[in-house]
């Protein structure tokens, strides 16, 4: 019986798909509270800012909403107000991310105007709206990811060492968690 209601419930959603932005919109701030997330709600931009302590005085900021075109969207600001003198390594570091991070897990940035190091996920709209269970795993993934990221380019930034060989230490620890 759960999965004949699950099944109509799919074919209600695609059938309003002209109301679908709403529909992910409701749905994305339900969640986003069930979570307990300290957030707040942009209802004319349609998006939601939460901010996440990574480690003691190092908050990255997450934002997740609708963009113009329709899609679900995640951006989280990785790193604010780098050195400029690092700025192609960033490149480089980013260049990394983004050969070894398939397509729909992301993609990693660099806006030289506002010094900022920001991951961009986007989500096709039709996922969540057919999928119930498809944003606990979109924001906890996105989030791991961003984890690393975070740990890469704060190592660049500490140590100053070469992108490849943070990226390969990062590839290292990866390697040496899914051992164990």
């Amino acid at each position: 019986m759960k999965k004949l209601t699950a099944f109509f419930r799919r074919i209600y959603r695609l059938s309003t798909f002209r109301k679908y932005e709403d529909v992910v919109w409701k749905k994305l701030k339900k969640f986003l509270s069930k979570r307990g997330y300290h957030c707040g709600i942009y209802e004319d931009a349609k998006y939601i800012a939460i901010t996440h302590l990574i480690e003691e005085n190092k908050p990255v900021y997450f934002y997740y909403g609708i963009s113009e075109d329709g899609f679900m969207y995640c951006d989280a600001i990785v790193l604010k107000d780098f050195p400029e003198e690092l700025t192609t390594d960033f490149f480089i570091m980013a260049s990394h991310f983004n050969n070894s991070l398939p397509l729909y897990r992301g993609k990693v940035i660099i806006d030289v105007h506002s010094q900022q190091v920001i991951y961009r996920r986007d989500l096709g709209i039709l996922y969540p709206l057919v999928l119930d269970d498809h944003f606990s795993y979109f924001v906890d993934d996105h989030y791991d990811i961003m984890q690393d990221i975070h740990w890469a380019f704060d190592k660049l930034v500490e140590e100053q060492e070469d992108p490849a060989i943070v990226f390969a230490d990062l590839m290292r620890m990866k390697e040496e968690q899914a051992n164990n």
